[in-house]
């Protein structure tokens, strides 16, 4: 099974820039604006399901998300509806100096998802902040503990720099340096905007 990382969007990002699906314009600032389509996101996700849930404090177990639908891109919103399933999972958690838990078992629930982003241009970190809009399940504590866990809490995604590359133009070479400059969603597209800035370097023929 699949595991949540920290190089998602690069990931995203490389697989798009080969794919007939995204739409790429070059601006006059030196920057490349990729736009990737709301159905496209929902097929990459689909795609790439089952992913196991690593990042969720005080719980223990294996839980994953089984499946993922209804994707639909807001002003810089993701809003889905989500199958989570986990393996021997427990709460466990501190009242004052003395430790408590809960065990909670097998888990099956579905939850509908409302994740808005916000990408720090400075550090290029992508931060998701997930918030659960309704569920439809019988165990009522288990689902009121997950949306406690998720209520208000912003999740970073560290994107990782693009690698910048070298080329030639006759005797001179040049290195042309490429970073995320933006991330945000609009008209139901994901947007990326890339920078680019080539520098010369000392190294002729």
């Amino acid at each position: 099974m699949k595991k949540i990382g920290h190089a998602v969007l690069p990931f995203v990002l490389c697989l798009f820039l080969l794919s007939s699906w995204a739409l790429a314009e070059i601006e006059k600032k030196n920057e490349i604006t990729i736009v990737i389509p709301e159905k496209v996101i929902e097929r990459l996700i689909s795609d790439t399901l089952p992913v196991e849930i690593t990042v969720v404090k005080k719980l223990s177990g294996t839980i994953w998300v089984q499946s993922i639908d209804k994707v639909s891109l807001g002003k810089n919103k993701i809003f889905f509806s989500a199958h989570l399933f986990g393996k021997d999972v427990k709460y466990t958690d501190k009242i004052g100096n003395i430790s408590t838990s809960i065990a909670f078992g097998n888990i099956d629930l579905f939850f509908d998802f409302d994740t808005m982003i916000r990408y720090d241009k400075e550090k290029q970190i992508l931060y998701l902040k997930p918030k659960i809009t309704s569920r439809v399940d019988k165990d009522v504590v288990l689902s009121r503990l997950m949306e406690t866990l998720t209520d208000d809490r912003e999740y970073p995604i560290e994107i990782q720099r693009l690698k910048s590359f070298v080329t030639r133009i006759g005797k001179i070479q040049i290195m042309l340096k490429i970073d995320i400059s933006d991330v945000y969603i609009l008209n139901h597209q994901l947007i990326i905007e890339i920078k680019s800035k080539a520098v010369k370097t000392d190294k002729q023929q």
